[in-house]
């Protein structure tokens, strides 16, 4: 078991606008999500980026310090690859072009770079390596519990309708489950908003997660009641669930979910009643 890859970066910045064009004027590419966070701490926004790279802008609407450093425990710098030292001086002239100052053409052993900074100075290069990798070694297999069914991939292995749909489980702790269902036109229904039935469904799998996440040793749950009030129709990019319990007692859980759209509007919320089913007991 390995991981396939960069999923994708983000940057914390000051002012959205200012660095969206910046970055797209030196990357190319376009903007694919924004929004907020439920807890309206801090807003984003998703870059398709013509580096291949999935840059997330990411303002908190309290940081602590203004301006980056790399002396700081985190990221030091980011850089993006190039093919070979004639595209690594196409970009400096596009940097010239740009008015961002750099260092010019650095050679190092592991390759070439031209390093600058975004308008936070958030440290940044373009970097054409030479040096021959080779394959990776094989990573240590995971622990034994990793697909357990309290990890996000065990417990939708548990619930074959909701990875049916196209549920998916983000995260998965008894103090909050958070999923998400991706817009799609079989989903849908008059006028393009997702199907209330989907959202539902949602919302009745993250509730259903917490719920069991929950219980007592060896107890299981089933829904015995659900209301939903619908906000507002998601007709693009994703519903977000997230699902916290408001009452966890011997006989029941409650569970609160909110629905939120790709822009981080309020779509809807869920209140659900999940019986706590005690283990039968095994005949000798």
């Amino acid at each position: 078991m390995s991981a396939t890859g960069l999923s994708h970066v983000d940057l914390s910045v000051t002012d959205l606008d200012r660095s969206e064009r910046w970055y797209l004027d030196l990357l190319g590419g376009d903007r694919i999500l924004e929004g907020a966070d439920d807890g309206q701490d801090f807003d984003f926004r998703y870059l398709r980026t013509g580096a291949g790279v999935l840059l997330g802008l990411i303002r908190h609407r309290r940081t602590e310090d203004p301006r980056f450093s790399p002396r700081r425990v985190g990221l030091d710098h980011l850089s993006f690859a190039v093919a070979d030292e004639g595209e690594l001086r196409r970009r400096v002239r596009l940097l010239d072009t740009l008015g961002v100052p750099h260092g010019g053409i650095v050679h190092q052993p592991t390759g070439a770079a031209v390093a600058f900074r975004d308008p936070d100075g958030i440290q940044l290069e373009f970097y054409h390596l030479t040096l021959a990798l080779g394959p990776a070694p094989t990573p240590r297999e995971a622990p034994a519990d990793a697909c357990s069914p309290h990890t996000p991939a065990g417990l939708l292995d548990t619930m074959p309708y909701a990875r049916a749909i196209g549920v998916g489980i983000d995260e998965a702790t008894p103090e909050v489950v958070r999923g998400h269902l991706r817009w799609a036109p079989e989903r849908t229904t008059l006028g393009g908003a997702l199907h209330g039935g989907a959202l539902m469904s949602l919302a009745d799998t993250t509730g259903a997660v917490c719920a069991f996440l929950n219980l007592p040793p060896g107890a299981a749950t089933s829904t015995v009641e659900s209301k939903t009030n619908f906000f507002r129709g998601v007709r693009q990019d994703l519903v977000r669930a997230v699902s916290r319990p408001v009452h966890t007692g011997r006989s029941f859980v409650v569970v609160q979910t909110d629905l939120y759209d790709g822009q981080g509007r309020h779509a809807g919320r869920t209140t659900q009643t999940q019986a706590v089913l005690a283990p039968r007991s095994r005949k000798e």
